[in-house]
Order: structure tokens, then sequence, then C-alpha cells
């Protein structure tokens, strides 16, 4: 009889005394042998074994990790068989057993590389209808191609089996896309991110030009390396739609035809490489509208309204409660909470009770006033009447009141100092940091157009890189390659939101080479060749050569090597402004070129004299 294994759950082992002395066995165990003692079937001590990890058949199963392992050294051994299987090979042929032996022990090893099936194809269709054993068999290409891909996927990933729920339905997935194709184009749309993507239908093969199941199955393919690509964390569980039943099947089957092999082996790589569980599923052509219309081009088909479903409390509490979350943005809601932290500490400490009365709120000021500027204060109430406002609605009149706002009075006449503000830029600031990084690599590429973008673009930092902290990074806020147009002598893209853009509807910035002293479009259009040759589907204007979007210190970092810690990532925008003053511009053509509400932009030329006084010269110089 062959061994036998199974699982029981970790409970107190019970005692077996069939054997010559008692032993400890789990009880399913032991209630096991005590059945093969009333049959009549013979057993050992010695095969008794039981542990969270236990090697079965040459593989080593943890329960409590839940993986299946493959040893590194069995791993390396069945490589190395595979490549001379293929190398060694007498005039390209193997007798049929050689085929059987290695076919069998690769089939054993699809025990921690399951997803590894549909390369064994081409060598079971070789053997098919053999029967003599010493019989030699012609090894193909196609056969050496999936032999070689079986061999590299063990040698680069090893062989660990995570072991899972493999039963799961539409509700269980963590991301959801739907695909659709016809023989001009190819396009996928994910609901959940608000995002689409469309193509032209590439060369096909020779014979598949008018396949339009080729088109579906390779529609399928780039949604799932878009996936792999560009998120993180990425999803456990995946499900793809699709209105074509043969990719369905496909995929379900994990067996695929002809000429469609190697579209299915690159999805298996990326499975594999990602470890995502995948699901392709069908979807009725009527209920595929979007992703059917863009792949048709018929862009304002896809942005009709779609039939509405009615959705169930739970989720309408959940959507709400996710919309009240995003009112503010990330990097506010943390300076908020901090100024909350702080008005809970001085209640604390002076034992006040937490109801912001006008009595709290003017003693908080004047506490406050003697730790930080008087103008902070007023930012800290803000906070915090955000914050406080659901549980004590009455607090922004409380903040208004003559007593508070009396209180901050005085503590600005007693307290305030000038502010300190980080000096500008100038044009010549700007052809030394061209200077000192050349244009030699492509992360000074992008340098160079970051500095010229934010210079005469007139950028706050913050809108061109990411937050050095990853949980305030926000997708919504990155500006998109899509969005760029470039001529000779302008170049333009989007910038998603900014302070000035309560509704988020996004402003075009359009920047010119009318400057005498650097082009600002050449250094633009450099960065973006380099940019597109290097990431041609990344979706982020900005890129760094490790795919990633440059932070705040990235860029600081290299400004740093040139110029003292009195210019920062504001220097951007102020040296821009000082710079188009310089030249004549009347402040309210700067103020929309900056995006500034009326009244900031006022006081920030009032308490700016750098720029107020180039602002002044050059309006002098154009009325001579």
């Amino acid at each position: 009889m062959d061994d036998n294994f199974s699982f029981d759950v970790a409970t107190s082992l019970v005692q077996y005394s069939g054997y010559a002395s008692p032993t400890l066995l789990p009880p399913s165990q032991a209630r096991l042998l005590q059945l093969w003692d009333d049959i009549g079937v013979p057993h050992a001590p010695a095969k008794q074994l039981f542990s969270e990890s236990l090697t079965i058949t040459g593989f080593l199963v943890d329960s409590a990790a839940m993986t299946i392992t493959l040893p590194e050294q069995a791993c390396a051994e069945l490589v190395a068989a595979i490549r001379s299987f293929l190398s060694d090979a007498p005039r390209r042929r193997r007798p049929l057993r050689e085929w059987q032996r290695l076919i069998g022990w690769i089939n054993w090893g699809l025990n921690v590389q399951p997803l590894l099936r549909p390369a064994l194809q081409s060598s079971y269709a070789k053997i098919s209808g053999m029967s003599i054993p010493h019989a030699p068999i012609y090894v193909n290409a196609r056969v050496t191609r999936d032999l070689l891909f079986i061999a590299s996927i063990f040698a680069k990933h090893g062989g660990i089996h995570l072991m899972r729920a493999s039963s799961w339905g539409p509700n269980d997935a963590d991301l959801v896309v739907f695909c659709d194709a016809c023989l001009t184009g190819m396009a996928f749309w994910i609901p959940a991110l608000s995002l689409a993507f469309v193509s032209d239908c590439p060369g096909a093969p020779v014979g598949l030009e008018d396949n339009i199941f080729w088109f579906e199955v390779l529609t399928v393919l780039a949604a799932l390396e878009w996936v792999h690509e560009h998120l993180s964390p990425l999803p456990t569980r995946l499900a793809i739609y699709t209105d074509n039943l043969n990719t369905v099947q496909m995929f379900d089957s994990f067996r695929a035809i002809r000429c469609f092999d190697k579209l299915l082996l690159s999805a298996c790589e990326l499975l594999i490489a990602s470890n995502i569980d995948l699901r392709v599923w069908h979807i009725a052509g009527q209920h595929n509208t979007v992703a059917d219309a863009l792949s048709r081009g018929l862009f304002h088909v896809a942005r009709q309204q779609p039939l509405r479903q009615p959705w169930t409390y739970d989720r309408l509490v959940c959507e709400h409660a996710v919309a009240l979350g995003h009112a503010i943005d990330k990097s506010t809601r943390v300076t908020y909470t901090s100024h909350l932290q702080s008005y809970l500490t001085f209640c604390k400490i002076h034992a006040f009770p937490i109801d912001p009365t006008v009595d709290t709120l003017s003693f908080f000021v004047v506490f406050m006033c003697h730790h930080i500027k008087p103008v902070s204060v007023d930012s800290y109430l803000s906070g915090i009447c955000n914050q406080l406002e659901h549980l004590f609605p009455y607090i922004r009149d409380n903040r208004r009141s003559s007593l508070v706002s009396r209180t901050l009075k005085g503590c600005k006449r007693l307290s305030n100092t000038p502010p300190s503000r980080k000096l500008p830029l100038s044009v010549e600031h700007i052809l030394m940091l061209l200077n000192t990084f050349p244009d030699t690599s492509y992360d000074n590429l992008l340098f160079h157009a970051i500095v010229i973008s934010g210079f005469f673009g007139l950028h706050r930092l913050g809108k061109l890189v990411d937050p050095d902290r990853p949980d305030l990074h926000n997708w919504r806020k990155t500006i998109k390659r899509s969005s760029v147009h470039l001529f000779e002598d302008n170049f333009s893209y989007v910038l998603p939101t900014h302070k000035a853009d309560p509704h988020h509807l996004g402003s075009h910035v359009i920047i010119s080479s009318d400057h005498p002293d650097v082009n600002p479009t050449r250094i633009f259009a450099a960065y973006l060749r380099a940019r597109d040759a290097k990431f041609r589907f990344q979706p982020a204007l900005w890129i760094t050569s490790d795919g990633r979007v440059p932070t705040r210190s990235w860029f600081i970092s290299r400004l740093r090597r040139v110029l003292p810690s009195s210019y920062a990532g504001h220097s951007l925008r102020a040296g821009g402004a000082t710079y188009f003053a310089a030249r004549g511009w009347s402040d309210d053509r700067i103020q929309a070129l900056g995006r500034w509400s009326s009244e900031a932009y006022r006081i920030y030329i009032r308490e700016n004299p750098v720029i107020l006084q180039a602002l002044l010269h050059g309006r002098v110089l154009q009325r001579s």
C-alpha cells in the first residue's frame, strides 16, 4: 500500500497502544491506525509522522505558513535536467522513455508551480500516440521554447507555492477590469480607479490579422500587465471581464491552441511573478458598453450615463464615509489632526473641558502665541474647527466671536515677527542648475524638466513631485502624460488640482519658448523623448529612472548640491513670478499664470519686496 497523508486540527495528542511502546499521535491519525488494525492493514511506527511541517514526496509542506516548497537542490536539479535534455540531444532527438521521464519529473514540480501547465502542451503533443520506448522523437522549436520557459521560471522564482482559497466570486475580487477589442482597437477600463486605456490594434501574427479572438486575449494580457506594473499593493484577487467566450475558456482551462500559447505563457509569467489570483469571466456584450465603445473610438458613447443600479444601505453608508474622508486633502488632514492634538493637550494640562467655548478658545490663543507664531495660531484654529465641527456645530461661531478675534489680534501685535521666506531663483540660478547636471543621464533630464516647468509655470514644488511620506501620495494630483501637448514654440499639460481650484476641474499650464536665456520647450522635449522611450506605458508625466514619481526629497537633494538652504521648493514659484515681473508683465497676467486667488496674490506681492521691486522696474522699462 502507498503512503497516506492527511491533516488534523491542532489539539491534544492521544495515546495509541498498537505498537510495542505506547505512542502519542493526533486523534485522527490514531483512529486511522485503529481502523487499519481492525481490517488487518499492516503499518510500521517509522511511518507515523506528524508535525506542522512535513516532507511529502520531496516537498516541504508547512501548515503554519500554508506553503508547499520544493527544496533549492531539487529545483536546481530539475532545471539542469531540462537544459541537458535540450542541449545534449543527439541530432535534436530523444527516445520516448526520456521524454516520459522528463515530463513526469516536470509534472511533479507542477505541485509548486501549477501555472506552468500550459508550457507542457507542446511536449504532450509530441509524444501523443507514441508507444515504442526507444523510438527517437524530434525536439522542435516550440518544445524548446516551452521547456526553457519552465526552466527559467524555476530558476528565477524557485519552488514555493502559497496555498489559498481557490473558490471565490465577483464580490470577493480586490479589483475588477472590463476588456473588449475589435479589429481596429483594444480597450480596458477600471471603474474603481476611474481609468481607461485605449490602443490601436498592433500587428498580429501571420494568418491572425482578422482573428478577433487574438486581440481579445491580447487585451486581457495588457490589462493584467498594467495591473502588475502600476498598482501597489497588488490586488490578491483580480477579476477581468470580457464578452469573448473563447478567451474565457482559454484562461479557465489554461490551455491554448497554437499561435495563442505565447500570450498564455506571458500571462502565466506575470501571475507567477505577482502572485495574483486571476479569474477571467464572461460578460454579455450589451453590459460591456463602456469597454466596447472605447475599443471602437466612440468616446462620446463611453461617457454617456450608464444604467444605474440601486445600492444597498451599507454601501451608501460606506461611500458616504469615504466622501467625507476626502473632503480635505490628505496632507491637510494630517496637519489639522496635529492642530486638534495641540488643543486636546492644552485642555488636558489645564483641566478644561473639551467643549470649545469662547473663553476656552481665547485662552488657547493666548497660550499658543507664547510658543509659536500668532499667524500659525490662526491656522490652528481653522484646523480645530474642521476637526470638531461635527461634535460642536457652534465652534465656528465661537471662533469668529469678538473675544477670540480681539485676543488673536492683540497677540499678533505683541508677538508677531517678520516672515522668513525662501529666496527666489533667478535665470542665472536656472542656468547654473542645468550646467551642474548635464543631460547625460535620464534623471538629470527629469530634473531639468521639473526645474523649468516649476520656474516658468509658477508651480509649487508639491504640484510637480510626491510628498516624502507614502501615505500622503495622491494619484489624482499627479500630472498625466496623456495631458501633454508639445509644439515647436510651446508645450502644455493639465495640472489636475491646486488651491485656487475648489471644484478640481484642473488647469491648462502653457509654457512658451519666448525667453532669451533658456528654451523651456527644448529642455522639456528632451526629457519627454527619454521618458517615452523608457516608460512608454507609464501614465504619470514625471517618472524617475526607477519607475517612480519623484519625491520632494529627490528634488531638494539635487538642489542642495548647488544652492544653499535659503533656496527651496517655493523658490521656483517665487523666482518665476520675479522673472515675469521684471519682464514687465502686468500683475493680473502673472496672477493668472500662477493660479493665485486675487487676495492671495495681492498679499504675496505686497509682502515680497523683491517681486515688488522687479514689478515696478519692469513696468517703468515697459513705459519708456
